[in-house]
């Protein structure tokens, strides 16, 4: 498979920061994006282009996954169904070359407000569809205090 010479995902895939939890094939890695409050990229560590390159064994870890990673951040977070979960690489075909990596955009939603330290998360658009144009970034407090809540919920799992 041919790498290519610069891939975002990648790089997700290769660092040890923000990353709240990893199996063989996968990172979880928090957004310091928090509109919703959770949100997270679930990256495949080895670069794939699509979601048909995938093995047996990518497929039955991310089904495990899945189910740990919501139950972890209903437990930690109050997230609730729905569980918005897409597989977007529209981005990656915006230069030549192209290059998509298989990740997974994670938005958790809310139907109450939750607070986290100082900062309080509200979802507005809950039941409905979430805004792409929402953003919030985290300050580095509360963004560590959202880490550190996940990450203890998920290493307990």
């Amino acid at each position: 498979m041919h790498i290519p010479e610069y891939c975002e995902s990648c790089s997700f895939a290769s660092i040890d920061d923000d990353v709240l939890y990893q199996t063989d094939y996968w990172r979880l890695v928090l957004s310091h994006d928090q509109a919703y409050l959770g949100r997270s990229f679930l990256v495949l560590k080895d670069h794939k282009e699509s979601l048909s390159d995938l093995a047996a064994e990518e497929w039955r870890d991310y089904q495990q996954l899945v189910r740990l990673i919501e139950s972890s951040y209903e437990k930690a977070l109050r997230s609730g169904r729905p569980f918005n979960w897409a597989c977007l690489m529209n981005n990656a075909f915006q230069a030549e070359p192209s290059h998509p990596h298989v990740h997974w955009h994670l938005w958790p939603r809310h139907a109450q407000p939750v607070t986290i330290g100082k900062t309080t998360f509200t979802d507005p658009e809950y039941a409905h569809h979430h805004d792409f144009d929402r953003k919030q970034q985290a300050d580095d407090e509360t963004f560590a205090l959202i880490f550190k809540k996940l990450r203890a919920v998920l290493r307990e799992a």
